[in-house]
C-alpha cells in the first residue's frame, strides 16, 4: 500500500512540475553578438535594431568581446532571463550555442537565426526562424563571375587560388562550393588548395601574398567570407606586382567597397546583412505574437562589380556609423 501511495505522490509532483507555467514573457527580444565592432555584426544589429522598431518591440544587444564561448552563453542566458525576453536573435555558425537555444525554447523564448545557413532537420525543435543568404548560390555565383571575367579578358587556362577564414573553415563556407562549381564549368583552370587568411590583415596578407609567390601560373584570387580578405588579396597582389590578377572577394565591408570602387577588386559578393537582421526580428516579432512563419528566409545573393551602383550599401555604412 505503501508503495502505492509513494508512486501516486511521485506521478502527481511530476504532473504539477509538467505543468507549471513557464515564466512571463516580455515584448523584449536580446539580440546574441559575439562582438558590436565587427563590420557583419554592426550591419546586422542596424537591422535588427530596425526591424524590431518597427514590429513596436524593444531590442536589447548582449554584445560581448574577448569572452569565451561559455561565458557568452552565460552572458546571453542572464540577459534574457533578466528582462524575462519574449525572443532571442543568436549569432551562431555552429552548434556552440544549440544547448543554450534548446534550454530557451524550453523555457517559452522564441529563437531566430540571421545571416548563417542551419540545417532545419537538426534544428528546427529550437530555431523557430533561420534568416540568412545561401552559401551555395554565393559559391556558385562567385565562381560564374570569376569565370566571365577570365574570359572576358581572354585567359583560358591557369590557376586559381582560394582564401578562406578561420582555421579550417565552417563545412558550409561558400568556398566548398566555388570549388564545386568551378571544377562542372571551366576545368581548363587549375584549383590551388584552400588556404586559410584568418582574421588578422597582416597575417593575411602574408598568406595571400604565398597563395601569389607559390602559384606563377596564378590567374584569379576569391577570399572567402574574411572581413579582412579582400583588403589582405588586393595588398598581395599590389606588393608582388600582380596588378593582372582578377580579384573577388565576399561581404560588404567599407573597405571592400572603397576597394571595389578604387577598381582594386574586380567583384563583390553581397547578401545583404542588414536585411538579414531586418527580416530576423521581423520574423521573430510574428513568432513571439504566437504567428506562424517561414522557417527560412532566404537572402539573395548578389555581385557587384566596378561598374555597379554602391550608394545603397555606402549609406548603410554611414546610417550605422
Amino acid at each position: 500500500m505503501k508503495k502505492i501511495l509513494c508512486f501516486i505522490m511521485v506521478t502527481a509532483m511530476l504532473i504539477v512540475a509538467a505543468c507549471a507555467p513557464q515564466t512571463k514573457r516580455s515584448t523584449t527580444m536580446v539580440l546574441c553578438l559575439p562582438s558590436t565592432g565587427v563590420y557583419a555584426h554592426s550591419i546586422v544589429r542596424a537591422g535588427v535594431e530596425a526591424g524590431a522598431k518597427d514590429a513596436g518591440l524593444t531590442v536589447i544587444t548582449a554584445g560581448e568581446v574577448e569572452l569565451s564561448a561559455a561565458e557568452r552563453i552565460e552572458r546571453y542566458t542572464s540577459v534574457v532571463a533578466e528582462h524575462k525576453a519574449g525572443g532571442a536573435i543568436v549569432w551562431s555558425g555552429d552548434d556552440t550555442y544549440y544547448q543554450m537555444m534548446r534550454d530557451m525554447t524550453a523555457d517559452g523564448v522564441k529563437i531566430a537565426v540571421p545571416y548563417f545557413h542551419h540545417e532545419k532537420a537538426d534544428t528546427e525543435t529550437f530555431i523557430g526562424a533561420n534568416v540568412t543568404g545561401n552559401d551555395k548560390k554565393r559559391g556558385y555565383l562567385a565562381a560564374d563571375t570569376m569565370v566571365a571575367l577570365l574570359r572576358e579578358k581572354g585567359i583560358t587556362g591557369g590557376t586559381i587560388g582560394i582564401g578562406a577564414t578561420g582555421a579550417g573553415g565552417a563545412p558550409n563556407q561558400s568556398y566548398h562550393y566555388i570549388y564545386e562549381r568551378l571544377e562542372e564549368i571551366a576545368p581548363e583552370y587549375t584549383l590551388a588548395d584552400t588556404v586559410f587568411l584568418g582574421l588578422e590583415l597582416s597575417a593575411a596578407t602574408m598568406k595571400a601574398t604565398g597563395i601569389i609567390n607559390s602559384n606563377p601560373d596564378l590567374v584569379a584570387v576569391f577570399a572567402d567570407m574574411s572581413p579582412v580578405g579582400g583588403q589582405a588579396i588586393v595588398a598581395a597582389a599590389e606588393n608582388t606586382g600582380r596588378d593582372d590578377l582578377i580579384l573577388i572577394t565576399c561581404d560588404e565591408t567599407k573597405e571592400n567597397l572603397d576597394l571595389l570602387e578604387q577598381g582594386k577588386l574586380d567583384a563583390l559578393m553581397v547578401n545583404d546583412l542588414y536585411q538579414s537582421g531586418y527580416q530576423c526580428a521581423q520574423n521573430l516579432a510574428k513568432l513571439m505574437a504566437g504567428e506562424e512563419v517561414e522557417w527560412y528566409t532566404e537572402i539573395e545573393e548578389k555581385v557587384l562589380t566596378r561598374e555597379s551602383d554602391l550608394t545603397y550599401y555606402k549609406e548603410l555604412w554611414n546610417r550605422i556609423q
